[in-house]
This record gives C-alpha cells, structure tokens and sequence, in this order.
C-alpha cells in the first residue's frame, strides 16, 4: 500500500479526466477506457477497405496477352529449344504471354481491362468510416471519404442534424470536464489565501501590461510570465515558510510537521529566499523563450 501523505488541504489538487462512458473492462482500478475502445473491429475495416482499394488499383491494370509468335528469338539454350526476348520490367507489367497457344478468336493479341471497381471501393471505405464514428460517439456523417462536393452543400438545418449526435455526446463529455474543473478551483479557494491574492494580482498585472503594450506583444507576455511566477514563489514559498512560519508551524502540529517548516523557515530567512527569486525568474526567462521559439517554428505563418 503506497504511504499516506498529509498536504494540509481538505481537497486534491489535481482531477482526473476520462471519457463519460461505461467501462466494459474487468481490473482496470476505475480508470476510464478510450471512445474507440469498442471500435477496434471498425478500425481494423477502415484499414482492410482501404487496402482493398489500392490493392484493386494495383491489380486493375491493363493486360495484353500475346502470342509467342510475336516474340523476337536470340538464340537458342544447351538443348536447342529458342529463346524468347522477354519485355522489359515495365512492359512485363503490361504485356503477358500466352505461348504458342492463340485465342479462340484467331487474334495474335488480346487486350483485358479488368473493372477498377472505384465506386464499390470508395462505398466500402465510407461505410467502415460511418460505423466507426458511429461507435465513437459522433454520428454517421463525421468522416467523409468522398470528394462530392455537391453532397457537402447541405443547409445549416441539415448540417444541426447530422451533428446531433455528436453534440449530444460532446455535451455527456463535457460533464466529467465542467467537475474536473470544479475540484480544481474548489482546492485552489481551499487553499493558502495569501497565493489566491498573488496569482490574481500577477494575472491583472499581465492584463494591464497586454492591454498597453500589445496582445500580440512578446515582450509583454515574457514579463508577464515572469512576474506570475515570482509573485507565485512568493505566495507557495516564501510567504508561508519565511514571512508567516509560525502560524504554519501552528497548523501542522496535529500532522507532526512543526520541526520541519520551522527547519525551512530558518533557511529561507537567509540569503536562500534571495537566490530562490534569482532562480524562478531565470527559469522563468528560459522558459518563456524556449516557448516563443516553439510558438515561431511551428504556429507562425
């Protein structure tokens, strides 16, 4: 059994999300499953559908049968029998011959243009993509596979009711959601006053600086971000361990944690308090450029 930990607080400080859906699986703990979980076979067609298709292009190919007749002769083997010039890689690929034999109809050729079966194919893909959005939850017109663009010119009324279905079960999702974020700000208004008032004042700075200095502004958001976790050091750490010591060491006496926040009240008095907001807004710093290069490489036209 794993060790029991006091953290002073009435309330988790994190929630655990999982799809809203019955959990069909014996051992699993509780813990929720994946919407495709029931669609596994579904997925598995998409793919065989999809394989048939190219695997019937590849196949459908034209075919010339010919006669050996046809044939140019570069010699002959060790026992005397001709040998055939064969076509090369490509024309293989195209030309196929038949021997000395000829077709019923006395010709040297004969052409066969097998059925691509395109529309049958292009059927099966989207009715294996109905049945597996119809098992995710999100109706039976989510994926389409066809490129008619007649048939995506549909009126809003239309378009409402195809997506009912997954409207429906966005909303039964968005339950688990909507209570995640309820645990979360119940614990956060549970928690150390002095952090609530900090991090709302760090997120009004922020505001205020976006709002004269830009929304799109760099330089304001980097700032921003570096006064939120200075002022959050100063709420989580430096306030209830250095400032306000002995009205915590008071509250953890029931749990036995009096000598150890007295112990990193005495070390935070010092220089280490200092070094500790040196390091947050150097971490911070670094952070912030670390995300403005990802936001420049990968979501900046």
């Amino acid at each position: 059994m794993a060790e029991r930990i006091n953290t002073g607080s009435p309330y988790p400080f994190f929630a655990i999300i999982h799809p809203n859906i019955v959990n069909p699986y014996d051992n699993n703990m509780g813990l929720g499953c994946s919407v495709f979980s029931q669609a596994v076979d579904n997925l598995k067609g998409v793919d065989i559908a999809y394989n048939n298709f190219n695997r019937d292009l590849w196949l459908g190919g034209k075919k010339v049968f010919y006669s050996r007749e046809l044939t140019k002769t570069i010699g002959v083997d060790n026992d005397g029998k001709p040998i055939y010039l064969a076509p090369d890689d490509m024309l293989q690929q195209l030309f196929v011959s038949v021997g000395d034999e000829i077709t019923e109809d006395k010709k040297l050729v004969h052409e066969f243009n097998p059925d691509l079966r395109v529309q049958d194919n292009r059927d099966a893909v989207q009715a294996q993509l109905d049945y597996l959005s119809f098992k995710c939850g999100m109706g039976t017109r989510h994926y389409q596979f066809s490129n008619n663009m007649r048939a995506a010119q549909v009126t809003a009324t239309q378009y409402t009711g195809e997506k009912q279905e997954l409207k429906q079960n966005a909303a039964k999702h968005g339950i688990v959601v909507e209570q995640a974020l309820q645990s979360i700000v119940r614990a956060i208004l549970g928690g150390y006053l002095p952090y609530i008032i900090l991090f709302i004042l760090s997120g009004a700075i922020t505001e205020l600086l976006l709002w004269k200095i830009g929304y799109g502004s760099a330089k304001a958001l980097t700032i921003g971000y570096i006064i939120n976790q200075v002022l959050a050091a100063f709420g989580s750490t430096i306030i209830p361990y250095a400032i306000a010591a002995s009205a915590m060491a008071d509250q953890a006496v029931t749990d036995g944690r009096q000598d150890t926040i007295l112990d990193a009240s005495k070390l935070l008095q010092s220089w280490v308090s200092v070094a500790l907001v040196i390091g947050v807004i150097v971490a911070a710093l670094i952070g912030a450029l670390i995300g403005k290069r990802i936001v420049k490489k990968h979501l900046t036209v």
